[in-house]
């Protein structure tokens, strides 16, 4: 039951840590594209 309870928990960090990851990605990637949309104007 422990080991099961364990790898639980380890399965939900995994996801958690993916979702931050995909969430970084994505705003990173807006960021990028407004800089670059910035310099196209100047």
């Amino acid at each position: 039951m422990l080991l099961i309870g364990v790898l639980h928990r380890m399965r939900t960090i995994f996801f958690v840590l993916c979702y931050y990851w995909v969430l970084c990605i994505y705003v990173a990637q807006s960021i990028i594209i407004l800089i670059l949309q910035s310099c196209k104007v100047v």
